[in-house]
């Protein structure tokens, strides 16, 4: 399995969405986070099965939650740029390149 890095702003959404999700229901937080890893897991082994955005990146849509992982493969290492709730602006995620 390949290594990834979750960029600080990328950390910092994913620790907002765990946390928005355990206020909202005990537990529900943990199985964001759980399905958060299952799709790292998926992207490590499959980096290049996911839509394309542009040259660099590419972005996996989470199966229950409404979020995008928006990954790059740099030097063998997954970078993940992004993790973000699908009614966010589209252009928005630009800003964490």
């Amino acid at each position: 399995m390949r290594e990834y890095r979750i960029l600080q702003d990328a950390a910092d959404e994913l620790t907002d969405s765990v946390e928005f999700y355990e206020n909202s229901s005990t537990g529900l937080g943990g199985e964001f986070l759980t399905e958060f890893d299952l799709a790292m897991s998926l992207i490590c082994e499959m980096n290049e099965a996911w839509s394309k955005v542009d040259d660099y990146f590419r972005r996996y849509h989470m199966r229950r939650f409404p979020f995008v992982i928006l990954y790059r493969s740099e030097e063998g290492i997954i970078i993940v740029t992004s993790v973000f709730h699908t009614s966010r602006k589209p252009n928005q995620w630009k800003r964490n390149r």
